[in-house]
């Protein structure tokens, strides 16, 4: 089936090692978008952060972010689907995040993207990561009472290990009432476990998107790196991993394409929606 609406990711996928956009990529989503193939950026970033590269790529329309928690219009910040993590597992995440340090926690609203407890106990990482956003969110003395706004992710940063360890018991303790993800970050240093409602994900939120728009799952390319793309790749009409991408990713995919600093991205589009070898 031809292809008429491409999933990509952002960060690994779309951009490079060094988090810029590679103008073979940002002709390639062009070209795509004139042959009216959409193209629906799908990100583990905040909207706020995501939009500076949706504006690069053009993009205005259904953006899918934070891994799938919310589904955006990019160019008025509108919200069109929200998955929100249950109101009564709210404490128990955040007694077991709080085994590496106060977590942040996000919500979706106009005026703040997360709030965060003040506190000396913060990671090192997770400091790095407030120094440059904390205008985006809220500090306050304690989380032990839930914002009034829907939760949408809870998250703590730190090492890989660490997380590895905290997400086991996450899932021993919780079960499957909620989803994680454990993801490298790539724009700072050591990795990022969140908790979110287990009917979001970036597959979830883009098969409601393809329901509205009448697009079958076989007519989708999805494009991505990280664990939190692995299940769209999987499920999508053509999956592809970046040459860059996880192990396990790689695994689910229908193909390999090159890795984000020799334009992958741009040639799994060239290559599925044009026929160009």
């Amino acid at each position: 089936m031809p292809i008429r609406l491409v999933a990509l990711d952002l960060d690994g996928s779309a951009l490079d090692s060094r988090g810029a956009l590679r103008e073979r990529v940002r002709l390639a989503v062009a070209r795509a978008r004139e042959a009216d193939v959409q193209v629906v950026a799908c990100t583990g970033r905040r909207l706020r952060t995501a939009a500076p590269r949706l504006r690069e790529l053009g993009l205005s329309g259904a953006a899918i972010v934070q891994n799938g928690v919310l589904v955006k219009e990019a160019a008025s910040g509108a919200t069109l689907l929200q998955r929100q993590l249950a109101p009564e597992l709210y404490r128990r995440a955040l007694q077991l995040l709080r085994e590496v340090g106060p977590p942040v926690v996000y919500v979706d609203a106009p005026d703040r993207d997360f709030y965060v407890e003040a506190s000396a106990g913060i990671h090192p990482f997770q400091r790095d990561y407030l120094e440059d956003h904390g205008r985006h969110g809220s500090e306050v003395a304690s989380l032990d009472v839930a914002p009034d706004e829907a939760i949408l992710v809870m998250s703590a940063m730190a090492e890989h290990a660490v997380l590895d360890r905290l997400r086991a018991r996450v899932h021993a303790l919780l079960g499957q009432r909620v989803r994680t993800h454990l993801l490298e970050n790539k724009s700072y240093r050591g990795h990022i476990l969140e908790v979110l409602s287990p009917g979001a994900g970036k597959w979830p939120a883009l098969r409601w998107l393809c329901e509205r728009r009448g697009i079958d799952p076989r007519e989708v390319l999805a494009i991505g790196d990280e664990q939190n793309d692995a299940e769209m790749i999987a499920c999508a009409g053509v999956g592809v991993a970046m040459g860059n991408a996880t192990d396990s990713v790689k695994a689910v995919a229908d193909e390999v394409t090159a890795d984000n600093d020799d334009d992958g991205a741009a040639r799994a589009i060239e290559r599925h929606v044009f026929g160009e070898a």
